[in-house]
């Protein structure tokens, strides 16, 4: 047994960066993060140490937003302070240009297809339920209602980034999207 155990230790080599380790026959970089006392490793995909650093860093973020935000939701023990962290949610999250051509209907420049695109931004309201998400941005905008609807095409490119980051984020749909206008009063489903 201890043999046994010793021949996988072998196979993973520490590297001077905190959570990060290397599959040596691969030679693939992996974060190895502990997440309520279980020790997980994921594959960064690359076998270069500068690309493996920026990629840990990402995914420890991500690791940390989800148990920040989904501790109270998920035990049920949703205080003021708690709702307040998940209305006010800060995104970040990386897509390739393809994707984000998708997304946004907008074409990207040339020259980026193989390279990522970081976006960040802050969703209004993001109401995290056990098996979607609901994302409501408000526009301080003074529009009538005869210019509502080229506000809202200006709006759903954004709208739709938030979405698709929120669901890299937390694995599950976003089922409502909507732009709340505070000068109309009217809330616009995208």
């Amino acid at each position: 047994m201890k043999d046994s155990i010793a021949a996988s230790k072998a196979l993973w080599l520490k590297t001077p960066h905190a959570n990060l380790v290397r599959y040596v026959p691969s030679g693939i970089y992996f974060s190895r993060i502990r997440v309520r006392g279980k020790l997980i490793r994921r594959s960064l995909k690359t076998n270069k140490l500068a690309v493996a650093k920026l990629r840990l860093g990402d995914l420890e973020k991500v690791g940390c937003q989800r148990v920040e935000v989904q501790g109270p939701i998920v035990s049920g023990n949703m205080r003021f302070g708690d709702a307040l962290a998940v209305s006010r949610y800060r995104l970040t999250a990386r897509f390739r240009a393809a994707e984000l051509e998708i997304i946004t209907g907008r074409q990207a420049e040339a020259g980026l297809e193989d390279e990522f695109v970081v976006v960040q931004g802050v969703a209004d309201l993001a109401v995290l339920l056990p098996q979607e998400i609901w994302l409501v941005d408000f526009k301080t905008d003074v529009v009538n209602a005869g210019g509502l609807a080229e506000k809202v095409k200006g709006y759903r490119p954004q709208l739709q980034l938030y979405a698709a980051a929120l669901e890299k984020v937390f694995g599950r749909a976003v089922t409502l999207r909507a732009l709340h206008f505070l000068a109309l009063g009217q809330t616009e489903t995208v």
